[in-house]
């Protein structure tokens, strides 16, 4: 055999070129023997190092299934968890550039450990590199330590990398964190109505709660034999807190009794001497706190984290931002008179008769944003057998003697336009003193039925009233949001109450990873639930109920956390390993909450303190990846390309506009066509749309679908557009509309429908989800494309907040 020298010389280079070529190959990574990596690596990075660099890792690496190398921890891009420990022979900041350089991406640093400690995301091709450097030490794998949590832990968790913190030293120990929900030990059947068989003591045992247990303040009312009203969701919160921040002490009390009590119990959270919590977190709101004002929950929260008015320390509160997506309307009172409205509006069949004029004195709102004529009815879709509670409300303060100051009713009309009174809501508003029509609208025929909404205003003094802004939510059985079949808004705020209050941490629902392993591992891939409620709130009262000059706009919500965990009884099976899975901002608040314990457990070992203001910039900047700041929405702008004279300059811009509710996907007013002629005399003749490249596809079915539907058409009459569009179709591929020789001109604008499904499913109602897609047009002078695109960045969006948070990088910010 022959020795490298010679082998290297019969090839004839000289000897100094191949050394060099040889060690470059092996700082590269390129050669897979164990003799050849660097000595100061771990067996868990030769081993992972070995398995990369074979092509056959079966046959040549000769690793265990169960090889520390399988414990490595990796991001979204890929790179692996490495601890790298130095040896004074460089400085913290020029090791810390170098693993800069070689494109990783640091997640903590200790500076007074030894001669110093990194723990970094390396891309694996890098390691050997850096592992000759002159400064370091040792690289070493990093991955989960072995720790008694129990029979599951979320994915959340994982997602949020908590484990990397709790490995750091930081698990909660000396925080008290509370939970409010229904109920905490109470349950006797599961979500599906099969017999409890997990209760508070198997999951003590077991370790998904603490060994100490939970100190609970009060739980909620026996459950009565079937008849479910508490399925024990405050202890698959604590289930959450727990994986989050084991060391962390638990306590509960119920939410479920009443808005009052709940209000007590945050309190008694904070004060109670065994509960002491620094953190609390809930997950309900009632239909019945304020919108435009902080009702008595709001205030509790802000009192307990303040402690303007109880001693002591101040808490940080986080709380669900909500699942009503898609359910919000928000408008300010447009009135016509009450005599207009009964001599009949065009398009109207409603029976004004049955109605007594002293509900609608003071006019009706007219729905219509558009040019045109007054619209007083907003059609509703509401399912068979399904109840739709309406929350409308207007901006006059609640519980102030002699504070509202003006009497607004919900009016419900069938299909048919039959006055239902037993569906209405008509208070008497000014002896009730609270600015609020909660109604319930039930269909229980086998059928869909469309109802129709009418707002009106009972007296007409003064004329102008002093209360104009009008917001309700609609909600169905499941606590979702339902969106109007006409004059829908898809932006419209659907978050509200306490945890819209000024020191609240409303937050908002990404799913841990939308294509989940079994066993659960990285890289995730999070995506935001297209239920999580929007924002942002308007506050129109101080505390006291007293008018503000200028409205305070809050920024709703204020971050974003995982969704879809692992818990032991709680939930459906989301991945297939036998564990139900918890979704909801229910389970989101959870997560942030245990990320907050974390960080004060941070602080207490420095001996500093964390303000709320601290904690909130820590989350807010924790963000890694840019989020979509103009969610809801998507722009296609489709150019020509010129060639000498020939060709366009034109520019068409096709805009979609709809959150992920069903409302949506049956919105005339989904896409807006407008265009921009190059030249003068230039027009658009035709405009094909394709989203196969954003997965989806469109089903113009009457029953699954939405069929192809012209909605606000300007500068052009309907009768010049058609549609190349198969009808009843759900398998659509692209469509095609075009417009008469002449007649689409700048300034001309066309909206319309079309249902859009994800390709093998159902779904795919929002427009942020047609990233991708295309646009061809063709104009008298030559041809168009495009693509729809969002817009990424970082700050605020009102979907989200300022994004998902992550764990690690906020807790390298504290001090």
């Amino acid at each position: 055999m022959m020795t490298l020298p010679n082998c290297l010389n019969s090839l004839g280079r000289p000897l100094g070129v191949w050394i060099t070529v040889f060690c470059l190959l092996v700082s590269a990574g390129r050669l897979g023997a164990a003799t050849d990596l660097p000595l100061n690596l771990d067996n868990g990075v030769r081993e992972l190092l070995t398995e990369t660099s074979s092509s056959h890792a079966a046959a040549t690496a000769k690793i265990a299934p169960n090889g520390i190398a399988r414990k490595a921890v990796r991001d979204q891009a890929g790179r692996v968890m490495l601890r790298i420990h130095l040896n004074g022979k460089m400085t913290l900041a020029e090791v810390r550039a170098l693993l800069v350089a070689s494109g990783a991406r640091i997640t903590t640093e200790a500076s007074s450990y030894r001669h110093g400690a990194i723990s970094a995301f390396v891309p694996v091709n890098k390691i050997t590199e850096l592992a000759r450097s002159p400064g370091v030490l040792s690289i070493s794998l990093g991955r989960h330590p072995i720790r008694n949590a129990g029979l599951v832990i979320s994915g959340g968790a994982l997602q949020l990398r908590t484990p990397e913190v709790n490995a750091q030293g930081f698990d909660g120990t000396g925080i008290s964190v509370g939970v409010l929900s229904d109920s905490y030990d109470k349950a006797l059947t599961d979500l599906n109505g099969d017999p409890l068989t997990d209760h508070a003591a198997e999951d003590i045992a077991s370790d998904d709660l603490p060994m100490s247990g939970v100190y609970v303040i009060e739980d909620a009312v026996d459950e009565t034999p079937g008849d479910p009203t508490v399925f024990d969701e405050g202890r698959a919160m604590l289930q959450i807190v727990h994986d989050i921040a084991p060391a962390a002490q638990l306590a509960f009390a119920t939410a479920f009794v009443s808005d009052i009590d709940f209000a007590d119990n945050i309190r008694k959270l904070r004060t109670d001497p065994s509960a002491n919590c620094d953190v609390i977190v809930d997950d309900v709101f009632y239909t019945q706190e304020p919108i435009f004002s902080d009702g008595i929950i709001a205030q509790a929260v802000n009192d307990v984290a303040t402690s303007t008015v109880l001693a002591g320390k101040k808490v940080m509160y986080f709380s669900s931002a909500g699942n009503q997506q898609g359910g919000g309307y928000l408008s300010t009172f447009n009135p016509i008179s009450d005599f207009l409205a009964r001599v009949g509006q065009p398009g109207q069949n409603l029976d004004l008769s049955a109605v007594p004029q002293a509900l609608t004195s003071g006019g009706f709102h007219n729905f219509n944003p558009n040019p045109g004529p007054a619209d007083i009815s907003q059609t509703f879709l509401i399912t068979a057998q399904t109840t739709v509670e309406f929350d409308f409300q207007w901006n006059d303060p609640f519980d102030v003697v002699n504070g509202v100051t003006t009497d607004y009713n919900i009016l419900i009309f069938d299909v048919n336009g039959q006055f239902l009174s037993s569906f209405s809501g008509t208070a008497d508003n000014f002896s009730t003193q609270e600015p609020i029509e909660d109604i319930a609208v039930t269909n229980s025929s086998d059928s869909d039925a469309y109802y129709q909404i009418v707002i009106t205003r009972a007296g007409s003094s003064p004329a102008t009233p002093t209360a104009r802004k009008i917001r309700y939510l609609a909600i169905d059985d499941f606590g979702s949001g339902v969106g109007a079949s006409e004059y829908y808004q898809p932006a419209a705020p659907s978050t509200f109450g306490h945890n819209c209050s000024a020191h609240a941490f409303g937050t908002a629902a990404y799913v841990y990873d939308d294509n989940p392993s079994v066993p659960v591992a990285p890289p995730f891939t999070a995506s935001i639930e297209d239920f999580t409620s929007q924002g942002p709130a308007t506050i129109d009262f101080d505390s006291m109920g007293n008018r503000l000059m200028t409205s305070e706009i809050r920024q709703k919500p204020d971050i974003a956390a995982p969704d879809g965990g692992n818990t032991t009884f709680f939930g459906f099976d989301y991945e297939g390993d036998g564990f139900p899975n918890f979704f909801g901002t229910s389970a989101a608040a959870p997560h942030a909450a245990g990320v907050a314990a974390l960080l004060l457990n941070k602080a207490a070992v420095d001996s500093t303190t964390l303000t709320e203001a601290d904690v909130r910039t820590a989350l807010q900047n924790s963000v890694l990846d840019p989020h979509d700041i103009d969610p809801l929405f998507i722009r296609g702008t489709a150019t020509g390309q010129l060639s000498g004279h020939r060709g366009s300059a034109a520019s068409l811009e096709v805009k979609g506009f709809g959150n992920g509710s069903n409302a949506s996907s049956r919105d005339p007013n989904f896409f807006t066509v407008t265009f921009t002629p190059g030249r003068t005399g230039e027009t658009l003749t035709r405009l094909t749309i394709d989203l196969i490249s954003a997965g989806l596809k469109f089903d113009s079915t009457s029953d699954t679908g939405f069929p192809f539907t012209l909605g606000d058409v300007r500068g052009i009459f309907p009768a010049s557009i058609t549609a190349n569009i198969s009808k009843q179709n759900p398998n659509i591929e692209s469509i095609t509309l075009f417009f008469k020789k002449g007649t689409f001109n700048a300034g001309t604008s066309v909206s319309f429908g079309i249902d859009r499904d994800y390709i093998g499913d159902g779904g795919g109602n929002g427009a942020d989800l047609m990233q991708n897609g295309r646009i061809s047009a063709s104009t008298t002078r030559g041809g168009l494309q495009g693509t729809f695109m969002n817009t990424f960045g970082s700050g605020y969006s009102i979907l989200d907040g300022f994004g998902l948070i992550d764990a690690v990088q906020a807790a390298a910010a504290v001090p």
